[in-house]
């Protein structure tokens, strides 16, 4: 709510022991914006009460009831200064701001906190890297995507190499256009399987199948390339990440 980020500010300003004058500013400035980011992100989920916190208004009606006398929240002033006369009178036409929730059993408040937190550790996780500075670096940063894509399809088991193209689906088009390009050097007939079979070369081996022609090949990953296995990619589903922790090889 409102009063929250008011406060939030607030305790924010105060200058830390360790910095100057500059660095207050911009951790307070820092801090108050994920905050907001967190708190529209626990209300938009429904999950704000749930979660056990409590707003600002009902714990301090007097100072909400000034605050949108003042106009700092217009679209909660309801146009009739009455409502405001008597603060204590909660139930009667002053209504305090409340949490909408989609939510009908704890159970379905208990999963829509775990996709909360889930969001989460993708947006600290997988923020982009800088912008290329040129062709070049952007190819780079492309084969690394590809590269991290085509572990994480291997994890949960050996796959057969048109299951492992399907990592072309969930990289950037911008990706797959300079992938593409640097495969045509290599391969004009196949570039965008080129770029696959040179990480594949680097990370996987190639297990031929013992049933002949009519079954395909399979690729497993190799030893080495579990140290890039991350427990928390979100492009795999909680069953694969369940069969990955299964297969990952103990010790070093």
């Amino acid at each position: 709510m409102s009063l929250e980020g008011s406060s939030a500010m607030e305790e924010d300003e105060t200058e830390p022991s360790f910095g100057g004058a500059a660095s207050a500013v911009t951790s307070a400035a820092d801090d108050a914006g994920c905050s907001h980011v967190v708190h529209l992100l626990l209300h938009r989920f429904g999950v704000f009460d749930f979660a056990g916190f409590a707003r600002a208004p009902d714990s301090d009606t007097a100072r909400y009831v000034d605050e949108v006398r003042r106009g700092l929240y217009p679209a909660e002033f309801t146009g009739n200064e009455d409502d405001y006369d008597d603060v204590e009178d909660v139930d009667g036409g002053l209504v305090l701001p409340w949490t909408h929730t989609p939510a009908k059993e704890p159970s379905a408040s208990l999963a829509l906190l775990e996709e909360f937190l889930h969001l989460l550790i993708v947006l600290t996780t997988e923020l982009p890297p800088p912008s290329p500075s040129s062709k070049s670096d952007h190819a780079a940063q492309a084969r690394l995507r590809l590269r991290r894509e085509v572990v994480h399809k291997l994890v949960s088991g050996p796959k057969t190499h048109s299951e492992l193209a399907e990592v072309h689906h969930v990289l950037p088009n911008r990706d797959n256009d300079v992938l593409s390009e640097e495969g045509k050097k290599v391969n004009p007939d196949d570039a965008t399987g080129a770029a696959l079979e040179a990480v594949l070369a680097e990370v996987a081996e190639r297990k031929v199948s013992l049933g002949g022609k009519l079954s395909a090949d399979h690729w497993e990953l190799r030893r080495g390339g579990w140290a890039e296995y991350d427990p928390a990619f979100f492009h795999m589903s909680l069953r694969c990440h369940q069969i990955a922790a299964e297969k990952k090889p103990a010790g070093p």
